[in-house]
């Protein structure tokens, strides 16, 4: 079978997003819910991958609560993975963040420390926004989007560059590996 143009496209990217995130992040095959279930809100507690820790956080932690949390530092370093991870640069920023509170005592802005996604529609230096484009796929964006710059500036911890929904069928696979349904179902 000879694939189009987009197609290898699609499959070298969810390839890459693949290789970008570790095995043990990944939601086993055993406990993931089959596809006629439609209510996932039980995953995060069965799936055996998050700590009691990481449990309380996820269940009893809204955004405000989890950035005073990590401005009191009873939490540093929290991401997640999802379509377009950057969890190197999101690790480095965290350590940088978690280095500016205990030299200065004071966060750098009202989102410190807070792990945020950012829509692929929005640029990211580095980072492709090809909004499940193939022809926009590897070409990284050269500047951030003021909205970025704007969240970096007030603290924030970008962690992933996600796909608008609407957009996101259009570049998985059919069908899906189960290593990205893994992740998707994560969500």
């Amino acid at each position: 079978m000879i694939l189009a143009l987009w197609e290898t496209i699609r499959n070298s990217k969810v390839e890459e997003h693949s290789s970008r995130i570790p095995q043990e992040w990944l939601i086993p095959i055993d406990k993931l819910p089959s596809d006629e279930v439609q209510n996932v809100m039980d995953v995060p507690r069965t799936c055996g991958i998050l700590s009691p820790r990481e449990l309380d956080i996820t269940e009893h932690y809204d955004a405000r609560n989890l950035a005073a949390a990590i401005r009191m530092r009873t939490y540093t370093v929290l991401t997640s993975c999802l379509t377009e991870p950057l969890f190197s640069s999101a690790l480095a920023r965290a350590h940088h963040l978690d280095a500016h509170l205990l030299r200065t005592g004071s966060p750098i802005g009202p989102l410190h420390g807070l792990p945020i996604s950012i829509k692929d529609t929005f640029h990211i230096a580095g980072v492709d926004s090809a909004v499940g484009i193939s022809a926009l796929a590897f070409h990284p964006a050269t500047s951030n989007a003021p909205i970025v710059d704007t969240l970096l500036a007030a603290g924030a911890i970008i962690h992933y560059n996600a796909l608008p929904r609407q957009r996101e069928q259009h570049i998985r696979p059919y069908p899906q590996p189960a290593q990205q349904r893994a992740v998707d179902r994560g969500r």
